[in-house]
């Protein structure tokens, strides 16, 4: 067996659901319906012992309507070997399907285990689905480790922290819109040595929350579906420098274009990518470390002249009231311009807004005091922005 003990090591903290219909078998692949994280994650391992390919689906989605993107998929990368298909919003920014080898993440784990100092690790909480690859990734991490693992269905605050009291959880694995909801107490942490964060852009203020407790030690870390884990730095290092995204992770090579695009050579590349590709943003690269400059389709054009909003993104993640945020770009009679979306309780101060360049100054800005989140914890610009409209 390639993952050891694994029924003795999953966890769950909340009662799975008793509505689980169960895989459903393909000829060449299995798809595994939405469910407890403690299901899916079983029904993952199985299908893995057993050799066969899975998707792991969404709410309510229907595989019959799957079908034949996945066989289209299968045929197309033959006679390559898959072992499951992942999600991805891609390097282009639209929705699709990442076929991987279990290998390329197995090969990674060392490097993550490294990374992280998480041999001594003996615990584990991961709350949210499978269906977010991060999860899946970090809770096979786990359990290649021998570390407990501990699940959790249930968005509630209250169940996620009972759960870390109750069961003496040393090392936290979220996205950071789940952070700031997590800890609001200072006893809330006593387990807690460690906390692994991926995905959306740190606040300072969550930063600032974390590293006062001086027996806590907290990493975020940057990566894409296609080529991997890239690069992970410390929080109290992105604290005192906002867009580092850190050093690349052993196996991985990061370079910059002449355009600035980000490209990374990698070992535990998914199938298809052939060890190298460019990612959706812009970056730096100084003294080996590597540096956020903005996404591709955040850069205005400002009469011929490219204009990169890093500057507003850097203002935006030191402001303690802002939760979250997102730029969006605008073409209106051939100019570009664009707009702000703020997660705050509060309006930013006028000395804020004043100290926004003229040629950063956005169209408009508008709050939120709620945002809605995807499974996995993130929030969901998109249809949070088209409930406003």
């Amino acid at each position: 067996m390639i993952f050891k003990d694994y029924r003795q090591l999953i966890r769950s903290v909340d009662t799975p659901s008793r509505d689980y219909t169960g895989i459903i078998r393909y000829e060449n692949w299995t798809a595994i319906p939405h469910g407890h994280p403690e299901t899916v994650l079983l029904s993952i391992i199985e299908c893995i012992h057993d050799n066969q390919v899975f998707v792991v689906l969404y709410p309510n989605e229907n595989p019959e309507e799957l079908k034949p993107q996945i066989d289209k998929l299968l045929t197309e990368l033959a006679p390559e070997r898959i072992d499951f298909f992942m999600r991805s919003s891609g390097s282009s920014g639209r929705p699709k399907f990442v076929a991987r080898t279990l290998e390329s993440w197995i090969r990674s784990f060392s490097a993550h285990r490294d990374a992280f100092g998480l041999s001594s690790t003996k615990s584990v909480f991961i709350p949210g689905p499978m269906v977010y690859s991060a999860n899946l990734y970090h809770s096979l991490l786990s359990i290649w480790l021998h570390q407990k693992v501990y699940l959790c269905q249930s968005t509630h605050t209250a169940t996620q922290t009972r759960a870390i009291q109750t069961y003496d959880i040393d090392t936290l694995f979220t996205v950071p819109t789940r952070l700031d909801l997590l800890f609001r107490t200072e006893h809330n942490l006593v387990s807690i040595k460690k906390i692994i964060t991926v995905g959306e852009r740190l606040q300072s203020q969550t930063i600032r929350f974390v590293i006062r407790h001086p027996n806590l030690v907290a990493y975020h870390y940057y990566g894409a579906s296609e080529l991997g884990q890239v690069s992970f730095a410390a929080y109290d290092e992105i604290l005192h420098h906002s867009t580092l995204l850190g050093q690349p992770f052993d196996g991985v090579k990061i370079g910059i274009s002449n355009k600035k695009d980000i490209i990374v050579t990698s070992e535990y590349a998914a199938v298809g990518y052939k060890d190298q590709g460019t990612v959706f943003d812009k970056g730096d690269l100084i003294d080996g470390l590597l540096y956020f400059k903005g996404r591709s389709d955040e850069q205005l054009n400002h009469y011929g002249r490219k204009i990169d909003l890093t500057p507003v993104r850097e203002l935006l993640q030191e402001q303690p009231s802002v939760k979250g945020y997102c730029l969006r770009l605008h073409t209106s009679d051939k100019k570009e311009h664009y707009s702000i979306h703020i997660h705050s309780d509060e309006k930013l101060n006028e000395s804020v807004l004043q100290s926004i360049h003229r040629i950063h100054k956005p169209s408009h800005i508008t709050y939120y005091k709620s945002v809605v989140l995807t499974s996995a914890g993130k929030c969901d610009w998109n249809t949070t922005i088209k409930k406003r409209a």
